[in-house]
Formats: structure tokens, sequence, C-alpha cells
């Protein structure tokens, strides 16, 4: 099965591969899927197929050319030829790794272009960026699980999160979290990467799911 997609171009494809909770590569293609092929495995600095941890989230970077990051048994990896070579990524600046029970990545989000660096992800202990200068930073968040994540236009990231297991939709913009009211309880997220103002979410209700839209920033 797969957990999630992301194109580098038209031609090129990536499909993070799941069975249980192990990892079981990633499939690309070069020629819009004519053909596929497995990556994974030490010699492209991946984890080992078939061991535990299993890849959540996959997202290339549309203006870095040649740039993928991936999520994979809590860990961070980036790519800048394509998937060919992956490295795993430092949590700070001062080359630190990050604890894997710590920070169990469930999500991504591609973000723009005012210093988030390209991607920022959520997971267990709050939401992660990949600072412009190569290591992960973190933006604390009031929660205990992040299960989706958004940007908007302007940067703002968008989290659906989990306090006392009940889920909410929070806004991060300008230093600090603010609680967004979608009119139910929210199940997924996404931001107009033009317009700052529009924002969707998916709600559940006990009368089933509904989708909500709002052009007035939540």
């Amino acid at each position: 099965a797969a957990s999630d997609i992301t194109f580098e171009n038209e031609t090129i494809a990536y499909v993070t591969l799941v069975k249980d909770e192990r990892f079981r590569g990633i499939a690309r293609t070069k020629d819009s899927g004519l053909t596929w092929e497995l990556l994974g495995g030490p010699v492209q600095g991946l984890p080992i197929i078939d061991l535990p941890g299993r890849a959540t989230a996959i997202a290339a970077v549309n203006d870095a050319a040649h740039t993928i990051y991936l999520a994979a048994g809590g860990y961070v990896y980036s790519s800048t030829n394509s998937g060919d070579l992956w490295g795993r990524m430092t949590q700070d600046e001062n080359g630190e790794g990050a604890s894997r029970d710590k920070r169990k990545l469930a999500t991504v989000a591609l973000a723009g272009r005012h210093g988030w660096g390209g991607v920022v992800f959520g997971g267990m202990s709050g939401v992660w960026f990949v600072h412009p200068e190569g290591y992960l930073r973190e933006l604390k968040c009031p929660a205990e699980f992040v299960k989706k994540v958004a940007v908007d236009a302007a940067d703002n990231v968008l989290a659906i999160a989990k306090i006392d297991n009940v889920a909410s939709l929070y806004r991060f913009a300008n230093d600090k979290w603010d609680k967004v009211s979608p009119g139910g309880v929210p199940s997924d997220v996404a931001a107009d990467v033009k317009d700052t103002n529009i924002i969707a979410a998916v709600v559940q209700r006990q009368t089933g799911s509904e989708l909500k839209l709002s052009t007035n920033k939540g």
C-alpha cells in the first residue's frame, strides 16, 4: 500500500510504500509512471527495507530542483539529487540528532518563500520545519499530537492537533498559536497558496463529514 505521493515535475514522482509498521521503500518513476524502481537501504542513505519504521510522508520542493524530503521511522531524510542519495537530518544547528521516540513524524506540507526552507512536518511532539541552513527547528505546539499540517500563502502554519484526545485547528502566525474554529471536529486542512484568506477544512459531525471553506482566514 502507499502512504503518500509527491511529484518533482511532470515525469518524476515518488510514492512511499507501507505494510504494517515497517519501511517498505520508496517507489520512483522518471517516465510518468511507465516504469518504477524501488529506493531503499543504506547504500542510498535510507533505512533497510523491512525494518521497523514506516515511511509516513514525502514531499518534493518545487522551487529547489531535485530536492526531496521524507519522514520515515520518526526521522527526516533529504535528497538533493532526485532520490539517488539521502541523508538523515539533524535536529538543530549544533548537529544534534532528534530522538525517534520524541518525534514520530506523521505528516508533511510544502511551505512557501519566507524562511521555512521548504517543508513543515507535524508529529508526536509538535511541528518542525526545515531551516534554510539545513537543520530542523521546532515550533512548540500546545498539543499531544499533530496529525495534519498545511501552509498558507504567507507561510503561516495550520495544524490539526489533539489536546486531551480532542482534535482542534490551530494557526501559527506572528510567533504564536491561535485556535481556529471550523465549526466541527477537523480531520483535514488545506490552504490556498496564493490567497492567505482561503482555508478549507474537513470536519466531522454526527451526520457525517463536511467540507468547510473560509475566505477570511478562518
